[in-house]
């Protein structure tokens, strides 16, 4: 992983804490880029298109770690500017003057953030522990910011419905190994053996204490992670973990995924820019195919285990995720 210079760190953050999009934009991180960045990675894609990743980089950051209730209308917009016009291409700026007034104006970073991605950035997005440490910068958010976080969480359809549910059932591995081929248990089962999966990812139980509104969704989504991966159609490649985040996110506003794609586009970004558009590309086919399907968070899977997949997919109208790029694996038992 190529390192990351102090002079682009310092550069970037400084354009992340206060966009500054009147005068010269987003030239002045480019030249730092250019100055101080390899020679192979500085070439990789000519300028107009490394200032469209950048500022992505920058605008993704600037929704995860400060202005998270903006997430929903920026997102919106950046989906409808690169998905419907020119094939991966922005068609003109990635968001329009009306939004970058909306989010201009100097804000803090929380204090520890930086110190965790540049961390990260050095060990790698593909270290084994990225779930975990991404999952910790929650740790590092002050209350005014796990609050906006929250309200952000509250914009989503279907909110109200998903914070009077009751807590789902923990999953065990015998619960589902019986489940006849071609329903939602046998796929689960397969999934979850095949790769050596964790049933839940991380313990759910161990999620609560964050937030009174996050705490609940922090809890369902780790529950449910994988099942969404079977019922949405994502395989459990690299690729479509991207564009899970991105259907995540767009579903109910899913804290991790929002810093997942932040951090991972930005150390993409700024170490590999050549790959950055297939990243961008795979988070707003996410991001779109979450938007136009109905909240699955709503859905009691723990009473679907024996139900046939299809099926399921009919009922609550979901079609399978269908990316314009080419994926080489998909998920056991789909």
């Amino acid at each position: 992983m190529p390192t990351i210079h102090p002079e682009l760190r310092a550069a970037w953050e400084a354009k992340v804490r206060d966009l500054g999009w009147g005068g010269p934009g987003i030239e002045p991180l480019r030249e730092v880029f250019a100055r101080t960045a390899d020679p192979a990675i500085r070439t990789a894609l000519e300028p107009d298109r490394l200032s469209e990743m950048l500022w992505t980089s920058v605008l993704l950051a600037r929704l995860a770690w400060i202005a998270p209730e903006r997430t929903i209308s920026v997102y919106d917009e950046m989906a409808e500017r690169w998905l419907g016009g020119t094939f991966m291409r922005f068609d003109g700026p990635p968001v329009g003057d009306d939004t970058v007034a909306r989010l201009a104006g100097a804000a803090p970073l929380p204090p520890d953030l930086p110190g965790l991605l540049w961390q990260l950035a050095e060990d790698g997005i593909d270290s084994p522990t990225v779930t975990q440490r991404i999952a910790a910068f929650g740790a590092a958010y002050p209350p005014a910011h796990r609050d906006a976080c929250a309200r952000a969480m509250e914009a989503h359809a279907g909110w109200r419905e998903l914070a009077r549910k009751t807590a789902m059932p923990r999953t065990q591995l015998g619960d589902v190994a019986g489940c006849a081929p071609g329903t939602l248990g046998h796929a689960f089962h397969r999934l979850i053996v095949e790769n050596g999966f964790d049933v839940e990812v991380l313990d759910p139980d161990s999620v609560v204490g964050y937030h009174p509104v996050i705490d609940p969704t922090n809890r369902r989504i780790l529950q449910t992670h994988e099942i969404l991966h079977l019922i949405a159609g994502y395989s459990t490649s690299a690729l479509h973990e991207v564009a899970i985040s991105g259907f995540q996110l767009a579903q109910f506003g899913h804290g991790y995924s929002r810093d997942f794609l932040a951090t991972a586009f930005t150390i993409t970004a700024l170490t590999m820019p050549v790959l950055a558009p297939v990243f961008l590309q795979m988070t707003l086919e996410g991001w779109r195919h979450g938007r136009q399907t109905r909240p699955l968070m709503l859905v009691d899977w723990d009473a679907l285990w024996n139900e046939p997949m299809d099926a399921i997919r009919e009922r609550h109208g979901v079609r399978p995720f269908a990316s314009a790029l080419p994926d080489m694996q998909m998920p056991a038992g789909a």
